[in-house]
């Protein structure tokens, strides 16, 4: 049963720390872009990229007659390096609806301040609001 003694107690905050600690398989990555669609389980599925120019399978270089120093590029291979843009997807996240929701509130606040340290003139950045607007 519980006292009025008890009843006090338990009308105080509590303060309950939580403590980030990095992954041993932490790292930080260039993102580019996301793809993302719902999940047949009702999730988010986010994929985020980098874009770059491929790179080739191979390059040939000549070799001086007697050693294996290096004289010169004999041929570049040509994959379409002009012709395309390789995503590399760096990584997929599954988020459930609220943390989809804890990260659109976050992305909302980071826009805002990006804005607002830009200033009022010629910006590339834009509140979420003002980019659904135009």
């Amino acid at each position: 049963m519980t006292t009025p003694e008890d009843s006090s107690v338990n009308d105080t905050k509590r303060t309950i720390t939580f403590r980030h600690k990095e992954s041993n398989f932490h790292r930080v990555i260039y993102v580019d872009g996301v793809l993302g669609a719902i999940s047949p389980a009702g999730q988010a599925h986010l994929s985020l990229y980098n874009s770059r120019q491929p790179i080739p399978d191979e390059l040939a270089y000549s070799t001086a007659p007697d050693s294996d120093t290096v004289l010169e590029l004999e041929s570049k291979l040509d994959h379409g390096l002009d012709k395309e843009i390789h995503r590399e997807i760096e990584i997929s996240i599954v988020m459930n609806p609220p943390a989809v929701m804890e990260l659109y509130n976050l992305l909302k606040e980071v826009m805002e301040g990006l804005a607002r340290r830009e200033g009022e003139g010629d910006s590339k950045v834009q509140s979420p609001e003002a980019s659904n607007e135009s």
